[in-house]
Parts: structure tokens; C-alpha cells; sequence
């Protein structure tokens, strides 16, 4: 009879278990409750994709690109209220970061051709995460 409670019991405690680790919090002994971090998924988009976002990434790449700027201030644009972001480049300067623009300079040295920035921004009202990556590729410089 004990062995059949034991067959019975230990599933159904093993998916009350499972159950209860998926909570906020876990209740420890003492009555303390330790705060259980999830992370959020960050979802990766390139330029130019077609996946919808809640983020506009708006500046003059062409310019860039061609060669006719050295720069360009970086435009975002949300349709949530509550977000914010950081940005990275590879090779290239990000300077003058403020609430929804910051400013690129090329990279200086020449034979850094190409260049990758990276947004990542937090949607705070439902906590999502994306990276946005724009790939950059600027002439050959010809030295005359």
C-alpha cells in the first residue's frame, strides 16, 4: 500500500513543484521571499527586414556610405512611451547620446571599411528587448 501512495504521490508533488518554481518568488523557510530573475528574449532585427518593431531607426546612411558625410545624428522614433536604449559601434564613434538621438562619426582609420552599430532598446510597458544592427560599408578612400 505504501509503494502505491509513493507512485501516486511523487508525480503530483513533482508537478506542484514544477508549478511553484514558475512563480515571482520562492518562499524560503524563514519567510524571506528571494526574487527570481527571468530574463526576456531579445529579439535580433536587421535593417531592412521586414519584422515590425516598435522602433524607427531614421538617418542619412547614404551619405554616409558614398563618403559625402563624416557623421549623422541618429533619429529614434517609438510608439511606446515608457523605453529606452544604449548603442554600441565597431569600429566607428558614438557621441552626443540623448532621450531619442545620438550622433555616429565614421571610423577614422582607413582601413576600417565597414562598420556595425547596434541599438538595443527595452520597451518598458511589456518588457520586451530588441537589437537592432545596421550595417554600414564606406568607400575605398583613394589617395590622389
Amino acid at each position: 500500500m505504501r509503494h502505491g501512495f509513493l507512485m501516486t504521490a511523487l508525480p503530483i508533488s513533482l508537478i506542484l513543484w514544477g508549478c511553484g518554481s514558475a512563480s515571482a518568488g520562492t518562499e524560503i523557510s524563514s519567510g524571506e521571499t528571494v526574487k527570481e530573475t527571468v530574463q526576456p528574449e531579445i529579439r535580433e532585427v536587421s535593417e531592412g527586414a521586414s519584422d515590425r518593431i516598435p522602433f524607427e531607426v531614421l538617418f542619412d546612411k547614404a551619405s554616409l556610405e558614398s563618403g559625402n558625410e563624416e557623421e549623422a545624428t541618429v533619429v529614434i522614433a517609438a510608439e511606446t512611451e515608457d523605453w529606452d536604449y544604449t548603442v554600441s559601434a565597431e569600429n566607428g564613434t558614438i557621441s552626443n547620446v540623448k532621450e531619442n538621438s545620438f550622433v555616429y562619426t565614421v571610423p577614422e582609420r582607413e582601413d576600417e571599411r565597414e562598420d556595425t552599430i547596434k541599438v538595443r532598446f527595452s520597451d518598458n510597458e511589456n518588457g520586451a528587448l530588441y537589437e537592432y544592427t545596421i550595417p554600414l560599408f564606406f568607400p575605398n578612400v583613394v589617395s590622389e
